[in-house]
């Protein structure tokens, strides 16, 4: 399963809480009905694609050891000070989330945020040198050139590629959507001063200098570019039903995930059942449509699709709530012949 820290909603909320819930999201839909027929107001638009926030493990940022202008005939590198810019970009973007959990049972999933940087140049016009690297090479070897002072640093090129990847199991993973961005897609200065005297490693240049915001920008844009993606609906996301399936409130679900998610008003999902199946995992099948109706901090109420009413009857505490992609079509339980 998709490691979403939600598990603990089932736990935590009482069914007379879930029933008093269920009754405020019955009084607010006839107060709508009612105020909408009063005002002569037209209809409000269909139900839209959910943007919830996706959980992600951060996978370590590919980079290249490059000399530094530090008189030291050695590469540096940082790769790790960049996981932790990016997991600062991931909660700046509010699109994802950074979560430290991933399971190696072949049945359970998980996803994987991977970055990396293929070209990080800078260029140094008064001394004429470029440090960094590119596709080809790392740029020159300036490794005998210790710099001093602040000097003018021009952004020569720093690249950047993305990707979400679904994992199953030991490290068995799919790449779902992708992305790239650059200094120059992220709007950045592209000229900077920077302090050598200051410059010793290579995480000097994240956390000593201007550079390190630019690099953060770079992964912003890469990650936002990811979320306004065809494909983002693609990547899988979770939530659990709270509560059995109540003949007294036919039409209503409720499911453990909201504001705090990016659960919003109006947003269409799919609950999903458990269905027998003779694989080693389990199999699942849609039993009903629904959009939210009402959402808390942390639950929402889902309005049941009518032509659905067969199989919310078969909803049950535990069942999954998915994504449902209005642009593909029906949102009906009834498909035409």
């Amino acid at each position: 399963m998709w490691n979403l820290g939600l598990e603990y909603g089932l736990k935590n909320i009482s069914l007379r809480r879930v029933a008093l819930f269920a009754a405020l999201a019955i009084g607010v839909l006839l107060i709508e009905a009612t105020s909408v027929e009063a005002a002569g107001r037209k209809k409000p638009a269909g139900p839209s694609t959910p943007m919830p926030i996706r959980y992600v493990v951060l996978d370590e940022i590919g980079t290249t050891p490059f000399y530094m202008p530090n008189g030291k005939d050695e590469k540096a590198s940082f790769g790790a000070d960049l996981k932790l810019l990016l997991k600062d970009a991931v909660k700046d973007t509010g699109v994802l989330s950074v979560t430290d959990s991933s399971s190696s049972k072949i049945c359970e999933k998980y996803l994987m945020l991977t970055a990396g940087v293929s070209i990080f140049e800078l260029k140094i016009a008064s001394v004429g040198i470029t440090v960094g690297y590119s596709h080809s090479s790392d740029a020159n070897k300036w490794a005998l050139s210790k710099l001093e002072g602040e000097l003018d640093v021009e952004i020569g090129n720093i690249l950047m590629d993305f990707g979400i990847w679904e994992c199953t199991g030991p490290g068995v993973c799919q790449q779902i959507v992708n992305s790239d961005s650059s200094h120059l897609l992220a709007n950045v200065n592209l000229s900077v001063k920077i302090n050598f005297s200051e410059l010793e490693i290579g995480p000097d240049f994240i956390w000593k200098s201007e550079i390190g915001n630019i690099i953060k920008k770079v992964m912003e844009k890469g990650i936002m570019r990811m979320a306004g993606s065809d494909r983002f609906t693609k990547v899988p996301w979770r939530a659990y039903i709270m509560q059995d399936f109540d003949p007294n409130w036919p039409g209503f679900a409720y499911m453990n995930a909201g504001a705090q998610q990016g659960v919003r008003m109006n947003q269409m999902f799919e609950v999903l059942t458990v269905t027998p199946s003779e694989g080693e995992c389990a199999a699942y099948r849609v039993a009903a449509y629904g959009h939210t109706r009402m959402v808390n901090a942390v639950s929402s109420v889902l309005a049941v699709e009518p032509s659905c009413a067969a199989g919310a009857a078969t909803i049950k505490k535990g069942d999954i709530v998915m994504v449902h992609d209005v642009s593909l079509g029906s949102n009906s339980c009834v498909r035409k012949q």
